[in-house]
This record gives structure tokens, sequence and C-alpha cells, in this order.
């Protein structure tokens, strides 16, 4: 008999979130459903692919009808009205998951939940960028969070989570890494350097937002000074001719756009390189981090992004920053590997031991901890 029966609504199915799923449902004592607003999903920027796993789902899956609508490159619109009567016919001992308030459907699976004492778990991340107008928009869109939930699952840093202060308990707000398959990824080899050329490495959006320009500035720079030096960058996005006009002659034929590869080609991609740089300037989590820290890359990044702020230990494996624009503190902190190459295996057996905490396994049992210290077994 199953412990907890979970419905999880969430927005659309990715290669990653369904790995968690089977994971979850693999735990003992959990019953999962699945309820997705669309199945078109948004591909990873790096990763083109099909979401569904090789083997059948161990978990009850739902494409719900309704409406939806692409406002930008990361933002989607879903309405799916059947989720009302869904509600309407939950158990008293189901527990739901929802991800994402600003979701329409979600919002009306909140107050549906709400209005009915049904126990429900926002599962979301913290902000990205505050404002007193963005501010005053999340207080009303969080107002059944603050009235019905049970508790929260946030995925990101502590210090971005403290947003929810005063909606919830502290007893009742856990923040937690966003957990994935990275099995593929600690399987790669990672040989010392050896005099071959260091190997800067970048996953992800080539967009404004993305902060990539600052990478490959830095890199420019850095290339003046370091002749057996390279930078690949794997994504896809509007900023590619602009940044290719960023670097002088002496950096162009040292930089490699990869562009977006099948998904799985990004083992192999991600193998090339020997450091991650990520000046993304604002991710509640970015999954990117628990790629390259798995594939036994440090990183350097800022505190603009979740993984990052939790997970990379400054001088241990990798260099966090204070500030995503922070052009000369991306410059010293790859200058550091270009002038010590031989520290880098250090660094690697610290990244590959930080991802050991943020495999598939390890998110399912903490989300099951999670709900007995929330229901205790009996929601």
């Amino acid at each position: 008999m199953a412990l907890y029966s979970l419905t999880w609504l969430h927005n659309a199915p990715s290669p990653n979130q369904m790995e968690f799923f089977q994971a979850l449902a693999h735990q003992p004592g959990i019953r999962l459903r699945v309820l997705h607003c669309c199945d078109d999903f948004p591909t990873r920027p790096f990763a083109l692919g099909n979401p569904w796993l090789p083997e059948p789902l161990a978990f009850e899956h739902v494409v719900l009808p309704g409406y939806h609508l692409r406002l930008s490159r990361s933002r989607e619109f879903y309405i799916n009205p059947v989720i009302l009567d869904l509600v309407a016919h939950s158990g008293l001992n189901e527990v739901w998951l929802l991800g994402g308030h600003t979701i329409p459907t979600v919002q009306l699976a909140m107050w549906a939940l709400t209005t009915r004492r049904l126990p429900w778990v926002l599962v979301t991340e913290p902000p990205k960028i505050l404002s007193p107008l963005r501010d005053r928009l999340r207080d009303a869109l969080l107002l059944p969070f603050k009235l019905g939930a049970r508790g929260a699952i946030l995925y990101g840093s502590h210090a971005k989570a403290r947003y929810f202060d005063g909606f919830l308990p502290p007893d009742r707000i856990f923040v937690t890494p966003q957990y994935q398959n990275l099995a593929p990824l600690r399987a790669i080899p990672r040989p010392p350097p050896n005099g071959r050329p260091l190997c800067f490495f970048y996953a992800g959006q080539l967009e404004p937002y993305s902060g990539v320009e600052t990478v490959v500035a830095a890199f420019d720079r850095l290339a003046r000074r370091h002749l057996g030096l390279r930078l690949e960058l794997l994504g896809h996005g509007s900023e590619r001719s602009r940044l290719e006009s960023l670097l002088g002659d002496h950096a162009r034929t040292r930089v490699v756009f990869h562009g977006a590869v099948p998904r799985e080609e990004v083992p192999a991609k991600f193998s090339r390189g020997d450091v991650f740089v990520n000046a993304n300037r604002g991710q509640g989590w970015g999954m990117a981090i628990n790629e390259a820290l798995a594939a036994g890359m440090p990183v350097i990044a800022s505190r603009a992004i979740g993984a990052a702020e939790e997970l990379v230990r400054d001088g241990i494996n990798g260099f966090l920053l204070d500030s995503p624009y922070d052009e000369d503190g991306f410059l010293r902190s790859m200058e550091f590997f270009a002038q010590h190459p031989d520290r880098l295996p250090d660094f690697v057996a610290q990244a590959r031991r930080t991802s050991d905490s943020i495999t598939l396994e390890a998110g399912a049992s903490e989300l099951v901890a999670i709900l007995d210290k929330l229901f205790g077994g009996r929601p």
C-alpha cells in the first residue's frame, strides 16, 4: 500500500524532470501521478531530444487538454480548465505538488485545493530579480499559498529563498537542489592536461541575460596573455554574431561555437572542457552547474545563479564571484587555471565529490524525507 499518493502538476515534460519522476516513483511507498499542462516542451538551450525515458514509465502520466501561448523564449502561458474537475475528484489523502505559481493552471489548482482544504505543497524557484512592483505581484499570486499550502520546496539558494519568509513558518519551507541524472557526465574520464591546451567551456543560452558576453570578453583578454587556451560554447541564441565580433584576431581561431546538439551528444561535448564558466545574470537554480560539476569541471560563476551559490566552494571546486558583471573577476579566476594547470586535478576531484549529493537517487530520497517532515506519513 502506498504511503503517499502524489499528484504532481507540472508545466511541460523535460528529459531531466521525467527522469526525476521515474526515480521518485521507484521510491518505496510512493504512488505518483504526473499532470502536464502541455506536451510541447521547450528544449534545453544546448540539448535537443525527446524527453521520454527508454523504459516504461513507473508512474501515471497525463497531458491535460487546454491552451498554451509562448510569450517569450523562457515564458509559457498555460490554461487547462480541466484541473478544476480533477481537484474536485481528488481524494482526501492525496498530496498535490504544484510546480510554478505564476502558471494560470497552477493558480486555478492552488485556489481550488485551498478552498477544499486539501493537502498541497508548492514546488518552485525563488525569484530571479526583485523590484517593488514584482514583489506586489508575487505577493498576490502567492496569496493561496499563504492561505492553504502545507509547505514549499524551493529549488535555489537559501539566500534567495528568504523571499518566502513570512508566508509560512520556517519549518515548512525546504530549500533543495534540482536533481538530475548525472551518470553519463560522471562517467567522463578526466586525465590531467599534461601540456595540452586548456579549454574553458560554456553551456547555455547565447542571449543578453545569459551573461555569455562577459565570458567571451574575459577570454579575449586572457588569450592575449596565454597562447595555449581555448574556449568552447554549447548552445544557441540571438547573440552569436555579436559575440563573434567581440573576439580579436588573437582569440578568434581559439573559440568554437557548437550550437545545440542532440541530448545524447552532450556528455561528449562536456568532455572537451576543463573549466566551466557561466556568468548568467539571474537563475533560480541553473542545472548546467550540476552537469559541469558531475563532468569534473571546476566552475567559475557568480551568486546570481542559485546552484553556484549553493554548490561552488570558492577556491575548492571552482571560484564564486559576487556579481555576474564582474568581468575582471572572471578574468582573474580563469587566469588562475591558465597559470596553475597542475592544480586542476584537485579541483576536478572536489567537483566530482560535490556532484555526489545531487544525483536522482539523492533527490528522490530527500523529497520523501520532506514529505515525512510535513505529513509524518499521513496527509
